[in-house]
């Protein structure tokens, strides 16, 4: 992930009253896609951003939502890529 999407999710983070330290970002590669986590620090609730092959300013993902089960849900459409913009 860009450093730019980085500042990006702590600046997001920081504008709805949450404690930036209270987060952990961390990156490997998932089938050959770089992939960042943000985890909530003792806690299930956790966002996938999975970069697109062709472009850093692109990504499929998903989270956890606050339900009983802390089921994970798309973060966009099905098998295809959105902006960052759109991750909002």
């Amino acid at each position: 992930m860009l450093k730019r999407f980085k500042n990006d999710i702590h600046t997001i983070i920081s504008e709805s009253g949450f404690d930036p330290k209270r987060f952990e970002l961390y990156a490997y590669t998932e089938e050959g896609n770089a992939t960042s986590i943000l985890d909530l620090i003792n806690s299930p609730l956790t966002f996938y951003f999975t970069n697109s092959e062709t472009s850093w300013f692109h990504f499929r993902g998903s989270y956890t939502r606050f339900l009983p089960d802390y089921p994970l849900y798309p973060l966009g459409p099905d098998n295809s890529y959105i902006s960052f913009d759109d991750c909002r």
